[in-house]
């Protein structure tokens, strides 16, 4: 069953079905990683409080987690129309001339994969060397941490970032401002 609908003015918002679906899974997992964060950081405020003993590495692990989380849910506010833009504007160039706002919608979604194609591209070589030569954040014999997973993270987000936003483009564009859901 399908109808054929508006598609939404929202910059990257008319990202098929399954990419707004694997979005979802990986905004589902950020929020997980943001649930542990706040009770690994809330067993070291205790431990320290508690027992005058921090818990190793929660610094470390805090810092490239926050890194995953914001890689990991990129992708679901490009394929929601999430991303931090002005709206109000947008907003108001549309109502006033629909062309130029659907202009202003494609411009934004074409400068906004290729950015995106761009970091995952230029970051791609980096993460191959985190992984191969075993880089890590921390002090040895103390604790250390992996970096690859916060760079693989940031790799996968903006790539499928970009994703959402060539496919939101093309759908745009074969559409003629109709999709099909």
């Amino acid at each position: 069953m399908s109808s054929c609908q508006p598609v939404p003015q929202d910059p990257g918002a008319a990202a098929p079905h399954m990419l707004l679906r694997l979005s979802q899974a990986l905004g589902a997992v950020a929020a997980v990683m943001v649930l542990a964060l706040a009770c690994l950081i809330n067993a070291d405020v205790l431990s320290r409080f508690l027992l005058n003993s921090p818990i190793r590495g929660v610094a470390e692990l805090v810092e490239l987690a926050i890194v995953i989380v914001v890689f990991v849910q990129l992708p679901l506010a490009v394929a929601t129309g999430g991303l931090i833009r002005s709206a109000e504007l947008h907003q108001r160039l549309s109502r006033q001339s629909p062309r130029i706002g659907t202009c202003a919608t494609v411009l934004f979604e074409l400068c906004g994969a290729l950015v995106l194609a761009v970091l995952a591209i230029g970051l791609w070589p980096e993460m191959i060397e985190a992984w191969r030569d075993g880089l890590y954040k921390g002090q040895p014999g103390i604790f250390t941490a992996p970096l690859w997973p916060a760079m693989a993270a940031t790799v996968i987000g903006s790539a499928l970032g970009s994703l959402c936003y060539i496919a939101s483009l093309f759908r745009r564009m074969t559409t003629g401002g109709r999709a099909w859901t």
